[in-house]
């Protein structure tokens, strides 16, 4: 997929739009070690299907069940904190960081 592409697609009845982006992490100072370039694909949802999108996807990146209920009540209070972000002017958006093998 090319960089900054908006591919939509259906999950499980949804839809979803993937974006798929690189980052490249800064050297060090004297170039003792070279960038490197880490890629990554953000996923959009509605907010009416966050809960059932997250439930699926928790299920193939985080095994502890602890874990994933807790990534859920995160999700679900945020999903409810618009009204406070708009009244704070503070950006409403979410994210995480999920790490597997490729």
């Amino acid at each position: 997929m090319d960089e900054y592409k908006k591919v939509t697609d259906e999950l499980c009845g949804a839809k979803v739009w993937w974006v798929a982006s690189n980052v490249v992490a800064p050297s060090w100072p004297m170039g003792y070690y070279p960038e490197q370039e880490k890629s990554y694909c953000q996923l959009t949802v509605h907010k009416r299907y966050l809960e059932m999108i997250t439930c699926v996807c928790l299920e193939h990146v985080v095994k502890e069940e602890k874990e994933k209920k807790e990534i859920i009540e995160d999700l679900m209070t945020f999903s409810l904190s618009k009204e406070f972000h708009a009244r704070i002017e503070e950006a409403w958006k979410r994210g995480y960081r999920l790490y597997g093998g490729r």
